[in-house]
């Protein structure tokens, strides 16, 4: 696949377009799950038996895809009724099954299993042009990032003036993936995007839509076990430049 504005090129595997900058590094840890999907289903499930990462892969999509809950249903009735092209960051398997939806994700398996056009590539860095999206959704995921202050300056960077930002976020900080410093309150992104700064530094300008503060997500984690995450729940629309 050829890039129209760089003249880059990046491979295309099963239709999913693989747009990372530094190719070799994410084949160190993604080569297996490219390779496994052209085996026939018994050998894959025999080889996910002793691979640590197809293992995580199936984890996560049967996870993903049998969570319940206030939180799926509330995303499903929000992308229903959006317009035009629409982004989804960091989206896994998707909590939604709109077609139309671009979805951007690092796992290869993950970016395969969503219901739009998966691709393969870093939400810090997203391989997309400035306010090319009339709506981004970033679905619990700013506190699974290194950096959550970069993801959440990309996605305002990708979304037009007017569009529609839509957030979720458990809070459930993992300190050995982002750092302390790097974490924020509930409350701290609210005035983020209302405009003040504040520890995050960033200026951006949203009209808040919709707060919902305690939205369930369930995952089933295995036949006895479910986590239960209270979601913060956040549309915005992103108002002009003054």
């Amino acid at each position: 696949m050829d890039c129209a504005s760089c003249g880059a090129r990046y491979p295309l595997v099963d239709e999913v377009p693989i747009v990372v900058p530094n190719l070799e590094e994410w084949l160190e840890s993604e080569r297996l799950s490219v390779l496994a999907r052209e085996l026939p289903p018994a050998a894959r499930e025999l080889l996910a038996g002793s691979s640590e990462r197809l293992t995580r892969d199936a984890h996560l999509t049967r996870i993903y895809r049998s969570s319940s809950g206030q939180l799926p249903l509330r995303v499903r009735e929000l992308v229903a009724g959006l317009e035009g092209q629409i982004l989804d960051l960091g989206c896994g398997p998707g909590l939604h099954d709109r077609a139309d939806v671009v979805g951007l994700e690092l796992s290869f398996a993950l970016a395969r299993a969503f219901p739009g056009r998966g691709v393969v590539g870093d939400a810090a860095n997203p391989p997309f042009l400035a306010h090319a999206f009339d709506a981004v959704l970033a679905i619990n995921l700013l506190d699974s990032v290194p950096d959550p202050r970069t993801v959440l300056g990309q996605a305002d960077a990708l979304l037009r003036p007017g569009g529609t930002l839509v957030l979720a976020c458990p809070y459930a900080w993992d300190p050995t993936l982002t750092p302390p410093a790097s974490q924020f309150s509930g409350p701290e992104l609210l005035a983020t995007l209302a405009g003040d700064p504040g520890r995050l530094g960033l200026e951006l300008r949203y009209q808040l839509l919709e707060v919902e503060d305690r939205c369930l997500w369930r995952l089933e984690q295995g036949p006895r076990t479910v986590q239960e995450h209270a979601c913060q729940l956040v549309v915005a629309r992103k108002l002009s430049a003054v």
